[in-house]
C-alpha cells in the first residue's frame, strides 16, 4: 500500500465520520447543540441496543458451550473413529463459531456491495486522475474490511475472551485473542469482497450496475436464509449445545467433510488460528502470527491483482436504459399531458425506489425478505405438524386467546409494513433535485399525497405478506384476516404522516451518495421510535375494544355468546371505524401544516 492508497483511505474514513456526525459540527447555537446532542444520544442508544442484543446472544452461546466443555475435565469422548479430549472439542467448536462469524461477515460485505460500486462526486473525480487501478482498489478494500468487520471483530474477541475466562488464562492471552479476532475478520472480509465482485462481474454484460447488484444479491439470498435457520436452531437450546455438537459430529461426518471441502480456505485458516489460540502455549505462537499475517497479505495482494482492473471497469459501467420506440408519438404525448400531477409524482416515487439499489434494499426488499425468512424458518424448525395444528386450535377456541392473537396480528402486520424508512426519508431522497421540483407548477398537496400513497403501497405489500403467513399458521377465518389487513393499513396512515413530518421539518438534501439519505438520516431513527410507541398503543386499543365490544354484545344478545366469530368480526368492524376516524382527524389536521413546511424548506 503506497502513499496515495493511504491518502485515499484517510479520505474514505473522513467521509464516513463527517457523514454521520456532521449535525454536531453545524450546531453553533445552544439550542442546536442540545438537539444535536439528543440525536446523538438516541443514535448511540439504538446502536447499543441493536448490537448489544446480538452480542449478548453470542456471548451466551459461547459461555454455555465452553462451560460444558470445561466441565469434561480429563474425560475423553469418542467421535466416529477418533478419541478427543476437551481441548480438541474446544478447537472444533470454536472453529465452527468462528466460521459462523466469518460467514456472517462475508454476507454483510456482500450486501454492502453497492457501497463500493456507487461513487460520490469526489470519488468520480478520482477516476479522471492518473491513479492506478490497484491503488484505488486497495484503499477501498481496507476501508470496507474495517468498517464492515468492526462489530465482528468484537464478536470474535468476546468469544475468545469467554474461553479465556473459563479456562483461567493469563492476561497476555487476551492480547493474542484481539490480534486473532482482527486477522480472522480481515480474512473473511477479503473473501467477501472477492466473491461479491466475482458475482457482479458475471452479469457485467447487462451494462447496468443496479440490475447486476440485484441479481447477485438474489443468488446469495438462499445462503442467507440457510444461515438464519441454522442460527435459530443453535440458539433454541443453549444448555444442550455440547450434545448438539457431539451428535452433529457423530451423525453427519460425510456432510461435514463436504462442507469442510467446499469452505476449505475459510475452514482451514480459521481452524489453524483456533488451534494457535487453544493448543499452542509456547513461544512458537509468535511464529504462527507471522504465518497468518503472511497468508493474509498474500490473499490481499492476490485480490488486488485479479479484481483491481475488474473493479475499475465495473465503476465505469453506466446505467443504460432500454427505451421502447412507439410510432404513435402524438398519442403518447397527449396521454402524458392528460395525466394528473399526482399520478406522475407517484410513478416517479415508485420508479426511484427500484432504480436505486440502496433505496430498494432498505425499503421493499426488507419487507419482502422478512416474511420469507419467517416462513422458511418456521417450516424447518417445525418438529411436529400435528402438534402445531392442535396448539393453534387450542388457542383459537378460547375467546380471550383469540382476542390477544388478533391484537398481536394487527401489531405485527403494522410493524412489518411500516419499518422501511420510505416516508421518513421521502424528502431527503430527492437530494439536490428538490430545488428543481420546487420550480414546477405542482401543488404541495399533490406532492405530499404522492409520498404518503407510496408509503401506503409499500406498507400494503408488507401487511399482505404477514397476514398470509398468519392465516396459514393459525388458520384464522378469512374475513378476520381481511379486517386485520385493512385495520393495519389504515393505522399506518398516522405513522406515515408523522414520519413525513420528521423529514419535511429537517430534510437531508445535501448529499453525494444516496446511502446518506437512507442510512445516515436521523429522521428514520425518530420514525422507528414513534412506530414502536404507536404499535404499543395500537395493541392495547385493539385488545380493549375487542373485550369491550364482546362484553356489550353478550349483555345485549345473550345467545350470541356461542358465536365467537360473529362477536370478533363485530369488534373488528368497530375498531376499523374508530381507527379510520382517528387517522382521518390526524390527516385533516396535519395536511395544511405539512404543505406549509414543504414550502418553507430552504435549499
Amino acid at each position: 500500500m503506497n502513499k496515495i492508497s493511504l491518502k485515499l483511505l484517510y479520505i474514505y474514513f473522513k467521509q464516513i465520520f463527517t457523514g454521520r456526525f456532521e449535525s454536531l459540527k453545524k450546531a453553533n447555537e445552544k439550542e442546536n447543540k442540545i438537539k444535536s446532542g439528543l440525536r446523538q444520544i438516541g443514535f448511540i442508544i439504538l446502536i447499543i441496543y441493536g448490537f448489544g442484543s446480538l452480542l449478548g446472544l453470542w456471548g451466551m452461546i459461547s459461555f454455555e458451550l465452553f462451560s460444558q466443555l470445561h466441565g469434561l475435565g480429563d474425560q475423553k469422548i469418542q467421535i466416529y473413529d477418533k478419541i478427543l479430549d476437551r481441548f480438541d472439542l474446544a478447537s472444533i467448536s470454536m472453529t465452527f463459531l468462528i466460521v459462523v462469524i466469518g460467514f456472517l461477515n462475508i454476507i454483510i460485505t456482500f450486501f454492502s456491495i453497492n457501497f463500493f460500486l456507487n461513487l460520490t462526486s469526489s470519488e468520480e473525480y478520482l477516476l479522471t486522475l492518473p491513479i492506478d487501478d490497484k491503488t484505488l482498489f486497495s484503499s477501498k478494500i481496507i476501508n470496507i474490511s474495517l468498517t464492515n468487520g468492526f462489530f465482528f471483530i468484537i464478536m470474535a474477541f468476546v468469544q475468545f475472551a469467554i474461553y479465556g475466562i473459563i479456562e483461567k488464562l493469563t492476561f497476555d492471552y487476551y492480547i493474542i485473542f484481539f490480534i486473532q479476532a482482527i486477522i480472522v475478520n480481515l480474512f473473511a472480509s477479503f473473501i467477501g469482497i472477492a466473491v461479491s465482485l466475482f458475482l457482479v462481474n458475471i452479469f457485467k454484460f447487462l451494462k447496468n450496475k443496479d440490475l447486476m447488484t440485484y441479481l447477485s444479491i438474489f443468488i446469495f439470498l438462499p445462503i442467507l436464509i440457510g444461515y438464519n435457520i441454522a442460527f435459530q436452531k443453535l440458539a433454541q437450546n443453549p444448555s444442550g449445545i455440547m450434545n448438539v455438537l457431539v451428535n452433529l459430529l457423530n451423525k453427519n461426518t460425510k456432510l461435514l467433510s463436504t462442507i469442510e471441502l467446499i469452505l476449505s480456505p475459510l475452514f482451514l485458516f480459521f481452524n489453524y488460528i483456533v488451534n494457535n489460540v487453544v493448543k499452542e502455549r509456547t513461544i512458537l505462537r509468535f511464529l504462527h502470527y507471522l504465518i497468518q499475517v503472511g497468508v493474509l497479505f498474500l490473499l490481499y495482494q492476490l485480490i488486488i491483482i485479479i479484481f483491481g482492473p475488474i473493479y475499475k471497469k465495473l465503476l465505469l459501467i453506466t446505467n443504460i436504459k432500454k427505451e421502447k420506440i412507439n410510432n404513435k408519438k402524438s398519442k403518447n404525448s397527449s396521454l402524458y399531458n392528460e395525466k394528473k400531477p399526482f399520478i406522475s409524482l407517484l410513478k416517479k416515487e415508485i420508479l426511484s425506489i427500484y432504480r436505486e439499489p440502496n433505496y430498494f434494499l432498505n425499503g421493499p426488499f426488507v419487507i419482502i425478505l422478512m416474511p420469507i425468512i419467517l416462513v422458511i424458518t418456521y417450516y424447518f424448525s417445525m418438529k411436529n405438524t400435528a402438534d402445531m395444528k392442535n396448539l393453534a386450535l387450542l388457542l383459537l377456541n378460547n375467546k380471550d386467546n383469540l382476542n390477544f392473537i388478533v391484537s398481536i396480528s394487527i401489531v405485527i402486520s403494522f410493524l412489518l409494513g411500516d419499518f422501511s424508512s420510505i416516508t421518513s426519508t421521502a424528502i431527503s431522497r430527492e437530494g439536490k433535485s428538490f430545488s428543481i421540483l420546487k420550480t414546477l407548477p405542482i401543488k404541495p398537496k399533490d406532492y405530499i399525497f404522492s409520498k404518503l400513497t407510496h408509503g401506503l403501497i409499500i406498507t400494503f405489500i408488507g401487511i399482505l405478506l404477514s397476514t398470509t403467513f398468519i392465516y396459514f399458521l393459525l388458520k384464522i377465518d378469512i374475513l378476520v384476516i381481511l379486517l386485520i389487513c385493512i385495520i393495519s393499513l389504515i393505522s399506518s396512515i398516522l405513522f406515515h404522516i408523522i414520519s413525513l413530518n420528521f423529514d419535511i421539518t429537517k430534510p437531508k438534501l445535501s448529499w453525494d451518495n444516496p446511502i446518506v439519505a437512507m442510512k445516515q438520516n436521523f429522521n428514520a431513527v425518530y420514525a422507528i421510535f414513534v412506530g414502536m410507541g404507536y404499535a404499543v398503543f395500537l395493541f392495547f386499543q385493539t385488545k380493549y375494544l375487542l373485550k369491550a365490544s364482546s362484553t356489550f354484545l353478550v349483555r345485549l344478545i345473550p345467545s350470541i355468546n356461542d358465536k365467537s366469530n360473529i362477536v370478533l368480526l363485530t369488534g373488528l368492524i368497530l375498531i376499523l371505524l374508530i381507527t379510520s376516524l382517528e387517522n382521518l382527524i390526524v390527516y385533516l389536521i396535519s395536511i395544511s401544516s405539512l404543505e406549509k413546511k414543504l414550502q418553507e424548506i430552504e435549499l
